[in-house]
């Protein structure tokens, strides 16, 4: 334990604790690049560290100190905000606040007589029983998730359709705006008229489904259900309903069932990065649009406790942004009929862009609080949505082509300014909560022989389904339209909407 082991393995220690807490909703694969990069890091403050205070023991300290201010940063901030201390300069004062304290330690162990080997040696074992923990727990949960995988294959739910794509199939768009909530919604809750967004749609050649409903409140099971063409019952069963491991649901985001069946029949895959980790990257993709590690789901979520905050609030915004500028010409490269998914963030929080897309004062990638709440964040962030997928979907649409595209736009669930203002929250919904989380934009542009079996009240799974029957043939049937409301706590342990809203 003489080596310099809590100077140098301090970083990559606070990349496995925030990866152990928060494992249940992270692929495993998020974890390698970002403790790389701060063995890596750990490795060169220790360095710089030992050149300027020469002994081990001391560099090691130093080293240890540093990682834990760095990555204390963004609680501190948040102490020192609430607090009313620092106003709206707070990570300033913090900055300064860290480099007095580290120029004041360098000094002090620079100058030191003391023997600090024993100092270094227990730091060394704390490290080391840390790191061993924080291993052993990821190690643990994701031994049970591969076992709930398996446990999942073996109940032999889904599988690819037999479709027929017909002489000349048509580039299909699927495009989800996270959080995007009904227009009456946005008119009972947040005051807004968003008239003028379906209109625009309408003039586009859409039909507006204007009392859609969500089947599931939550993201991860919205998508997978929607994907899938199905409703997710056998989740209640594995991993079952006192779980909330997102393994199973991410798995069935990232290869599903409607994926596969296109690519079956020469449909090229392409996928936008969304910055959420079911939707970072597909692994059925032709193509993947990444657009760089810093705006990856986990590597944000660090940075954004850190001093290095701002590039991963950069990051995001320039994944937005690139996303809906290569959105309307993502078809056409490719030369055959192509699947289009992209996961668009906003308007859900965090907020970033103002209303003409530019940097949102004061906006960053913190998600904690009360963020529904916020309505002059949400409705910039929206009124950005709404401008800029307007426009790409009018190029979009002028693109050359024998056949015209089928796009749908449509949200995985709705708001949840209740759930921050309302009493009940969460746990013991309000009949409004539910109605304003379930209730969601959903737009589509589709075949005259697909949009005659439309009607207002359609969900995402139905949507799927008729899409797949009457444009290509699919063996399928219409299910019961059914809506269900859950939390982040026990997702699996979902109730019938209808029953809360009575």
């Amino acid at each position: 334990m003489d080596r310099p082991l809590s100077g140098i393995l301090a970083a990559p220690y606070f990349v496995l604790f925030l990866f152990s807490v928060n494992a249940h909703q992270l692929p495993g694969r998020s974890l390698l690049a970002p403790l790389l990069l701060f063995f890596a890091g750990g490795v060169a403050v220790y360095a710089l560290a030992a050149l300027a205070l020469g002994r081990g023991e001391k560099a090691c300290i130093f080293s240890f100190a540093f990682w834990l201010l760095f990555f204390g940063y963004g609680r501190i901030v948040d102490l020192v905000a609430s607090s009313g201390i620092g106003g709206v300069g707070s990570a300033y004062l913090v900055l300064a606040l860290f480099a007095v304290a580290l120029s004041f330690a360098a000094r002090s162990l620079a100058s030191s007589h003391r023997d600090l080997l024993g100092a270094m040696r227990f730091l060394n074992v704390v490290i080391s029983v840390l790191v061993i923990m924080a291993g052993a727990g990821i190690a643990g949960h994701y031994y049970g998730a591969l076992t709930d995988l398996s446990d999942h294959r073996e109940l032999g739910v889904g599988g690819v359709l037999d479709l027929d794509p017909g002489e000349d199939p048509p580039d299909i768009y699927y495009l989800v705006l996270d959080g995007y909530p009904s227009s009456d919604v946005l008119e009972d809750v947040y005051g807004y008229d968003n008239d003028y967004f379906l209109e625009g749609l309408e003039d586009l050649g859409f039909y507006v489904a204007e009392d859609a409903r969500s089947n599931y409140p939550l993201t991860f099971l919205s998508l997978a259900s929607a994907l899938n063409f199905r409703y997710l019952d056998e989740l209640r069963r594995v991993p079952g309903e006192d779980s909330d491991d997102q393994t199973i649901p991410r798995r069935l985001i990232e290869r599903s069932d409607l994926a596969k069946s296109l690519a079956a029949v020469g449909y090229e895959i392409v996928h936008f990065n969304s910055g959420w980790g079911a939707t970072e990257r597909s692994p059925l993709a032709d193509r993947n649009h990444h657009f760089g590690p810093a705006g990856d789901q986990f590597i944000s979520a660090i940075l954004s406790e850190t001093p290095l905050a701002g590039i991963s609030e950069a990051a995001a915004r320039h994944r937005i942004l690139e996303t809906l500028d290569r959105l309307p010409t993502a078809a056409a490269e490719g030369e055959g009929p192509s699947f289009v998914f992209a996961h668009i963030m906003p308007p859900h929080p965090p907020y970033l862009l103002d209303a003409d897309g530019r940097p949102l004062r004061g906006g960053t990638l913190d998600m904690a609080g009360e963020v529904w709440s916020d309505r002059e964040g949400y409705l910039e962030q929206l009124r950005f949505v709404n401008r800029r997928v307007l426009g790409a979907l009018e190029t979009m649409l002028e693109e050359p082509g024998d056949t015209d595209p089928i796009v749908v736009l449509a949200s995985d669930h709705g708001t949840a300014y209740g759930a921050e203002t309302q009493p009940g929250g969460w746990g013991d919904p309000s009949p409004g909560l539910v109605r304003e989380r379930t209730s969601i934009l959903a737009a589509y542009r589709v075949p005259p022989a697909v949009e005659e079996h439309l009607y207002p009240a359609i969900t995402p799974v139905n949507f799927t389904r008729i899409l797949l029957s009457e444009q290509y043939e699919a063996d399928l049937e219409p299910l019961e339209d059914r809506v269900y409301f859950t939390d982040y706590e026990s997702p699996y342990r979902w109730r019938d909407a209808g029953e809360l809203e009575d």
